[in-house]
């Protein structure tokens, strides 16, 4: 029969194995850190390559910039995620981070560079505005999201939603499993890292497993009816059909933030395939894009009129130019190395870097410049501008008669140019 001494011996050593298995744990997740959202020291061979990371990229980016000096930074979707180096020998700034988001909106996009802003004396921006991006009713919940997790609570403890997230994956049993199933991944060659810079970094010819056509055909088929013509979930407006508040103005946000804090804000729009300029066009929303870019325009120059500021630069790459109308091979997974695209929208950096070269006026040695890739635009040139893309479209249709067929295979019914 036990004494109540024996019992309070046993409680104590239950519950101090415990509470010492627990920090053990805990120890070990943080020191794998599985996901990216701590500080814990770099072992290559043990902790190094991070298979789930980009499974939690937003949270991952947050933690980033709390803790990670920076006076840099770019913001957009995947493809600056992928294809804008902030290693880039024109940056200004010299600790520039990569907060993209993989499938992010203009409302993640303001509310990350906000936050950046609230952490850094950052000095240099580059967003990468993408058409998709200013679909209101496109990521809703996870833009809901970015506003509960990157809201500055008041009280002892700043951001305290964040901090509590993240806490509470040292305790997840995903995030154990997780990181053990790491160490076996140091042995495997890892598919598209995020690098401590936040580049999602992607070899050329490793974007796509298999054909390139096939894969831009896929893509084409997923963008038209999940991105652009959904009745039900992604109609493109960009108004939020639940709150009405437009996408244009999380723009306005994230220009407002820009020249109150005197930050040098540049604004690209990225150069996604002919291919992907001919999906919006069958579609149907060939109007809605171009007033985008009208809209765009307006937009920065109303906001720097109201500050008395100059408007920030645009430089639009899309359309049709010697890069965005690149051949697409054929359905053989090796003709990946033959194009500079992974899929219709996504680029390798050796695009980027044409991109930031133009950007920031960058030349060196074995640059070179490409007379038509990239135009600056304004209120005066617009129009202009749109027509030149309207008459160049007219040309690609001419000139690319298979690419063409099989474009117009994915075309929805009951829509026209």
């Amino acid at each position: 029969m036990s004494t109540p001494s024996s019992m309070r011996t046993f409680m104590a050593t239950f519950m101090g194995s415990t509470l010492l298995l627990l920090a053990l744990v805990v120890s070990f997740v943080w020191f794998m850190n599985p996901y990216g959202f701590f500080g814990s020291p770099i072992r290559p061979g043990v902790n190094m390559l991070k298979p789930e990371m980009a499974s939690h990229a937003r949270q991952a980016k947050a933690a980033a910039i709390l803790r990670t000096p920076m006076d840099g930074i770019i913001i957009g979707s995947s493809r600056t995620h992928r294809g804008l180096d902030p290693a880039h020998p024109g940056w200004t700034a010299t600790q520039v981070y990569n907060a993209s988001l993989p499938g992010g909106n203009m409302q993640e996009a303001a509310n990350y560079f906000v936050f950046a802003v609230q952490q850094h004396p950052i000095k240099q921006a580059v967003l990468g505005a993408e058409f998709f991006m200013f679909n209101g009713s496109y990521g809703s919940a996870r833009s809901a999201g970015s506003e509960t997790r990157l809201h500055r609570s008041g009280g002892p403890i700043p951001y305290l939603n964040l901090r509590t997230e993240l806490a509470k994956s040292l305790f997840s049993v995903d995030s154990l499993a997780d990181s053990i199933a790491m160490l076996s991944a140091q042995r495997t060659r890892l598919w598209g890292p995020i690098l401590g810079n936040g580049l999602r970094y992607i070899p050329w010819g490793r974007g796509s497993t298999e054909g390139v056509r096939k894969s831009f055909l896929a893509t084409g088929k997923s963008h038209i009816s999940y991105l652009w013509i959904n009745p039900k979930t992604h109609q493109f407006s960009m108004d939020n059909p639940v709150t009405g508040v437009s996408t244009m103005t999380y723009f306005e946000r994230a220009l407002t933030t820009a020249h109150e804090h005197g930050i040098d804000f540049r604004i690209l729009i990225s150069p996604a395939h002919a291919w992907e300029i001919e999906f919006i066009r069958i579609a149907g929303v060939w109007d809605a894009f171009e007033q985008w870019k009208r809209d765009l325009v307006a937009t920065n120059e109303a906001v720097a009129r109201r500050l008395d500021k100059a408007p920030f630069p645009i430089l639009d790459f899309s359309g049709y130019n010697i890069v965005t109308t690149n051949p697409v091979p054929g359905f053989d997974a090796r003709d990946a190395v033959r194009t500079p695209y992974m899929d219709p929208t996504h680029y390798y950096s050796v695009i980027g870097d044409l991109m930031l070269d133009k950007l920031f006026d960058y030349s060196g040695p074995k640059r070179r410049r490409l007379p038509d890739f990239g135009v600056w635009i304004t209120s005066a040139n617009i129009e202009a501008h749109l027509q030149q893309i309207r008459e160049r479209q007219a040309q690609y249709h001419r000139t690319h008669p298979e690419d063409m067929r099989d474009i117009e295979a994915l075309r929805p019914p009951a829509t026209s140019d």
